[in-house]
């Protein structure tokens, strides 16, 4: 072998041939360079496209999820605006309004204070690009930044409504059962409050009977434990309605961003 590749080197030498072998060779080698190159090439230019494209189809997909959870704290919050004026509207009761009162109307705003319609989000999107290690084909580094604080930032909410209903569940409900009743404000919840009732038909209401009539509304609203209930639910109903209002607000926002981007997609 060695002896062959001699006979080769001699004969190239004799003939003069050896530079003209020499740009062939160096050739060859940049054709192959360059084809790997191109190759190459091409290939990240097909893995940035399908970036591109799941990308697209992501924010698709967060742009339909946010815009559910935007009409779902949209509604949420304008219940609880609703509960606010009827804690505001106790409040002017207590401290001796003039206004006429029917019992009826203190058995509303009861089942208004006691109402808990807390914001459900929507984050099964979100959720399977984050554990899919997928969040960074999101190139907008605001929008990605926005995604990846969104779980934190309705854990903040949660807890927030959490306290609220704990307060209701484990303080107002036993001393309205001990001082007064639940009867007359879990009819007006099914009947008024609960927006998918069909199932409620009218020989299950719960009727009014002879302690319910022997109610003494006027003692209750002089009651200061009822009305320092009142109070711990309306700081606690504020709370939520502001981080609700912030939290609508970066919705909003990450709405906005992904459809700007989509525009220039």
């Amino acid at each position: 072998m060695i002896n062959f590749f001699r006979r080769i080197r001699k004969k190239l030498a004799d003939d003069n041939q050896f530079f003209k072998y020499s740009r062939y060779a160096i050739g060859e080698i940049v054709l192959v360079v360059a084809g790997i190159l191109i190759a190459l090439s091409i290939n990240n230019w097909n893995e940035k496209r399908k970036e591109m494209e799941l990308e697209k189809s992501f924010l698709i997909n967060l742009k339909q999820e946010f815009e559910e959870n935007l009409k779902s704290i949209n509604s949420i919050i304008s219940k609880r605006q609703v509960q606010l004026r009827a804690l505001k509207r106790f409040d002017s009761l207590i401290i001796g309004s003039s206004l006429p009162i029917k019992n009826s109307e203190i058995d509303s705003l009861i089942g208004l204070c006691r109402y808990i319609p807390n914001f459900e989000a929507k984050t099964g999107v979100l959720e399977n690009i984050i554990s899919s290690g997928q969040l960074s084909i999101i190139q907008n580094t605001v929008l990605r930044k926005s995604l990846s604080n969104w779980t934190g930032e309705l854990e903040d909410l949660r807890r927030k409504e959490d306290a609220f209903q704990d307060i209701i569940v484990l303080q107002f409900n036993p001393y309205l059962a001990k001082n007064h009743t639940l009867l007359l404000s879990d009819n007006y919840i099914i009947e008024t409050l609960w927006e998918n009732n069909t199932y409620y038909k009218n020989t299950w209401r719960n009727k009014r009977n002879s302690s319910v009539s022997e109610l003494k509304y006027d003692k209750l609203l002089q009651d200061l434990e009822f009305e320092s209930m009142l109070s711990l639910i309306n700081l606690w109903a504020i709370s939520g309605q502001m981080s609700r209002e912030i939290l609508r607000a970066k919705v909003k926002q990450i709405i906005e961003v992904i459809e700007g981007n989509l525009e220039n997609s």
